[in-house]
């Protein structure tokens, strides 16, 4: 039992690393005498979010399915299922991963990277290689996934200049304001309803 004399973390090793990793800790509620270590010690929650949280960055930014998720975290599909469901945390290995996966996705949206389309992921690049191959790889190569990620946001930002709102602009025309757009809706409905 810890005692109230006690004023730092360091002297209960497993209750500070249960502070600071809280996801991977076993140690799910604060042992007796605890609030007197704790009250000079604060918990940062945006040091380290929950599985589910970094799970979500994660699958969005590089817009995978749960499927291509479970094969970046080596994990079995049932076990993202889980981790989202708060049924439990990622621990040990499974942490450092996920851990790693979500750190690059910080790293990469600091820089300005968008999300990755959906479509991108499993596109082919030139040598063969997929975004999903690289994150599905034992040994992460942080620097391939993020030249790839480069590569992809700068294709994307083309195939948006290619488009339709581009092109309009280029020819000089307008956007269409809030009024034109209902009135074209309005017209749109109008035609389907009657034909």
């Amino acid at each position: 039992m810890i005692g109230n004399s006690l004023t730092s973390p360091d002297v209960c090793a497993e209750l500070h690393w249960a502070i600071l990793f809280p996801q991977s800790s076993s140690l799910h509620s604060d042992p007796p005498g605890a609030e007197v270590i704790l009250a000079g010690y604060a918990r940062e929650p945006s040091l380290l979010p929950t599985t589910a949280e970094q799970l979500g960055r994660v699958q969005a930014f590089f817009g995978l399915s749960k499927s291509l998720l479970a094969k970046a975290c080596r994990v079995q599909r049932q076990t993202i299922y889980d981790w989202y469901a708060g049924n439990f945390e990622a621990e040990g290995e499974n942490a450092e991963r996920l851990q790693q996966l979500w750190r690059l996705t910080e790293r990469l949206s600091a820089k300005g990277l968008e999300s990755v389309p959906s479509t991108m992921v499993q596109r082919k690049r030139q040598d063969g290689s997929t975004l999903s191959a690289l994150l599905s790889a034992e040994q992460l190569d942080e620097p391939a996934v993020e030249r790839l990620c480069d590569q992809l946001g700068a294709a994307t930002i083309e195939r948006r200049e290619r488009g339709a709102a581009a092109l309009r602009g280029r020819l000089g025309w307008k956007d269409a304001d809030d009024e034109s757009r209902a009135e074209t809706l309005t017209s749109n409905l109008d035609s389907f309803v009657d034909g």
